[in-house]
């Protein structure tokens, strides 16, 4: 999701600040936030394993919250949207170097996955974000303004960092959020679902969102982000801004929804229903449920990642005792466990 060329979840960062900073809302806004959800289960609680101390994260843990292992860490760059490698050795992720207010400049970098072997893959003085990897592991699909001032294209980097291709060229349009599975690309553009084939032809646009580009308060104008293919690309799971949502701080956190889109029968499904934020969701392996991102109206447990079966049963929070100040910001699945991404706020 994008905004300004702005990524989401670093704009996310700014409403816990401002939040630690005031009280906390009432306890009947606190309950009523629980309630609409949904939510099911109870998390364990849990400690991390080689806690580095660092403000920013990256970490690996089971997928009902135990067993949480810090593999990276930063005190000066926000670190993330890390995301393994297909044969599990590597993980890339992005950085933000240009601070919260501006984000002008990210870069992607790469780690082993247990944590050594840095390397930056991207250095200029511009927006290069969000890095897929290619099925097969040598190329990484990314976002970049390639230095301009209006608008973002996607391109193709081999694993060492070396420009292979440009995909699109929209001057003035906003494309953000790729997603690469069986030779096609889902992406976002202007607030809208797209796809095309992984050489950039074929392009179709998939949802057409009541409201689309309307701006109701919020960071972001209505419309769908952050498309995910399930494993047979079948299906495209996003999230849908349909409102200004609860305001936390006065900070509006909007209203997002969990979407799956059918391709077959161009079809789409809210599995998510409320009146908070659920975003950035990614299928598992088996194609069965979907991890995901929840911003509630809560202080004190503001982010969490959440776990949904793909018919919108069994919602069940998944991050729920971790520490007071502790905020995770973007989820991947690495088999049957989750690599995420966090920052400590004192």
């Amino acid at each position: 999701m994008k905004s300004r060329f702005m990524p989401f979840v670093l704009i996310l960062s700014l409403v816990f600040f401002i939040g630690c900073t005031q009280q906390a809302p009432d306890t009947g806004s606190q309950q009523e936030s629980q309630q609409d959800t949904g939510d099911t289960g109870t998390p364990t609680q849990w400690s991390i394993v080689n806690d580095l101390g660092t403000r920013y994260g990256i970490f690996i843990m089971d997928s009902d919250g135990t067993d949480v292992e810090q593999i990276y860490g930063s005190d000066n760059v926000k670190l993330t949207n890390a995301l393994a490698s297909p044969d599990g050795n590597t993980i890339v992720f992005f950085e933000q170097t240009g601070g919260i207010e501006g984000a002008s400049t990210t870069e992607i970098s790469v780690i082993n996955i247990d944590g050594t072997g840095y390397r930056k893959l991207t250095d200029n003085n511009w927006m290069d974000f969000q890095p897929v990897w290619s099925s097969d592991g040598t190329e990484i699909l990314f976002i970049s303004n390639n230095g301009g001032t209006a608008g973002t294209d996607i391109y193709v980097m081999d694993e060492n960092g070396n420009i292979l291709r440009q995909l699109t060229d929209t001057p003035g349009m906003t494309e953000a959020d790729p997603d690469w599975k069986c030779g096609k690309i889902v992406f976002t553009r202007n607030g809208t679902i797209w796809i095309m084939d992984e050489d950039g032809s074929n392009e179709q646009q998939l949802t057409d969102p009541p409201g689309r580009g309307i701006e109701v308060g919020v960071q972001f104008a209505l419309g769908d982000y952050d498309p995910n293919l399930s494993p047979d690309c079948s299906k495209v799971a996003f999230e849908r801004l349909t409102g200004t949502g609860y305001e936390v701080s006065g900070v509006n956190i909007g209203d997002y929804d969990l979407y799956v889109y059918d391709i077959s029968s161009e079809t789409e499904t809210d599995i998510s229903q409320n009146d908070v934020a659920d975003l950035l969701p990614e299928w598992s392996g088996d194609g069965t449920k979907l991890i995901f991102m929840h911003l509630s109206n809560v202080i004190d447990d503001l982010y969490d990642i959440y776990m949904i079966n793909a018919d919108g049963t069994g919602r069940t929070k998944v991050t729920g005792n971790d520490p007071i100040g502790f905020t995770e910001d973007s989820c991947t699945w690495f088999g049957n466990r989750v690599i995420f991404t966090a920052e400590t706020f004192e």
